[in-house]
């Protein structure tokens, strides 16, 4: 995806964290805030959902779990039936409608 140069202000004390968490991750600060803010904007988005770090990498998941794509999964598996979702998974519908749409907004955004 291409992208563009975006100047802004920060607080000293934010640039020398964000600086701290970047070198703790070996990563440049520049991809940290990039990450920070793309992510930022999804869950704007999408207020359920928040990003974790796994074993497999930055993930989307539900607030107090699970990962958003266990839930487009198992939404999937059952032809679009968000209802045996929630039932299989014990989660509200509301968390579960949350989950699905966040997993396509992922897919529309490639």
């Amino acid at each position: 995806m291409p992208s563009s140069p975006l100047s802004l202000r920060l607080p000293e004390s934010t640039i020398g964290r964000l600086g701290d968490v970047a070198r703790r991750r070996q990563t440049p600060p520049r991809t940290l805030a990039q990450r920070y803010v793309e992510e930022g904007l999804r869950m704007d988005e999408h207020p359920l959902v928040r990003f974790a770090d796994g074993p497999a990498g930055r993930r989307a998941t539900l607030v107090a779990g699970p990962d958003v794509w266990e839930v487009v999964g198992i939404v999937r598996d059952n032809d679009g039936d968000l209802d045996e979702a929630v039932a299989y998974l014990e989660i509200g519908i509301a968390r579960a409608e949350a989950a699905w749409r966040a997993g396509q907004a992922a897919l529309r955004r490639g």
